[in-house]
């Protein structure tokens, strides 16, 4: 038996955001699933699990106003599943401030240390994730290649390209600052 869902993704976190009880059934219906999939493969079939997936929920419900409709809903989902578990698994709390996504990271650089720089916003998704959950959370490079679904050689290919790519963008606006000046 198929279910089909006819909310469309923007309506339907409308109203999650706005606490509509049906829409949060829709929602967990459809996604539960797939979320304790994505947070099983961060922190495994133990214990943690279940505060994962619940975490993940939580977190989806909070930020459920930040969802434009510019992606797909079951990318935003995951990704913040994939987060909230990560950081359940590896304690980085103190990294990301609680209702953080990952798409969402500070774009200009702050006073915080932790901030991610403006630049590596700007890399495509899969180099910044794998440049924050190396360089920020703090993984080794094999963990990022476990939790990426790759080898740690696409890694380290990863990792040196977007190295390049932030070098090459920092060179370009110290360029345009002195020029400016």
């Amino acid at each position: 038996m198929t279910i089909r869902f006819l909310t469309p993704d923007l309506e339907l976190m409308d109203r999650v955001a706005r606490r509509d009880d049906g829409a949060w059934n829709e929602l967990s219906t459809r996604f539960e699933r797939r979320i304790r999939q994505q947070c099983r493969r961060v922190v495994g079939s133990g214990p943690d699990l279940d505060d994962a997936v619940q975490s993940a929920f939580l977190q989806i419900l909070v930020c459920a106003h930040r969802f434009e409709g510019r992606g797909r809903l079951d990318g935003w989902i995951l990704r913040i599943a994939r987060w909230t578990a990560l950081e359940l698994r590896y304690g980085r709390r103190d990294r990301f401030p609680s209702a953080m996504l990952p798409d969402e990271l500070p774009a200009a650089p702050t006073a915080d240390p932790h901030a991610v720089p403006d630049n590596v916003t700007r890399l495509d998704e899969v180099c910044r994730e794998s440049v924050v959950l190396h360089y920020w959370m703090g993984m080794t490079v094999p963990e990022t290649a476990e939790h990426l679904d790759c080898s740690p050689n696409t890694v380290k290919s990863r990792l040196k390209r977007s190295l390049r790519l932030l070098r090459e963008a920092i060179e370009a606006e110290t360029a345009r600052e002195r020029r400016a000046a």
